[in-house]
C-alpha cells in the first residue's frame, strides 16, 4: 500500500477498516504496519514511511524519518502520538490534513 498523506486522510470507512486490520495483524507479530507515504509540500522530507502500531488497544502513528512542518519547523508525529482507538487516530488524520494543506496566506 502506498499513499499520499491526503489520500490516507480521505480513505473510506472500509479502507480504514482494512488499514486497522493490517495494523492489528502486524502488531500481533510484534511489528508495525508501515508503508511509503508522500507528505505535502509543506513538509520535509516529503517521501517517508508512515507507520501505525497497536498495543493494548492504543494506536501510535509515526514517520521514518521524522517529518517537520516547514512553516514552523514543528515536528509532525514526533514524539509519536498515542490514540485510545483507531477512530480517534483517523479523526486526528483528518485534522492534520486540514492543517498541512491549508493556505498559510489566509
Amino acid at each position: 500500500m502506498s499513499f499520499t498523506f491526503s489520500d490516507l486522510c480521505r480513505r473510506s470507512e472500509s479502507d480504514y477498516t482494512l488499514l486497522q486490520q493490517r495494523t492489528d495483524t502486524c502488531s500481533l507479530l510484534s511489528g508495525s504496519y508501515e508503508f511509503p507515504c508522500r507528505m505535502p509540500a509543506s513538509c520535509y522530507p516529503q517521501l517517508v514511511f508512515l507507520g501505525i502500531h497497536q498495543r493494548s488497544g492504543q494506536y501510535t502513528i509515526y514517520t521514518r524519518p521524522h517529518v517537520i512542518f516547514r512553516n514552523t519547523c514543528t515536528p509532525i508525529f514526533y514524539p509519536p502520538r498515542f490514540f485510545t482507538s483507531f477512530s480517534a487516530l483517523t479523526a486526528y488524520l483528518n485534522d492534520m490534513e486540514r492543517l498541512l494543506y491549508s493556505d498559510p496566506e489566509k
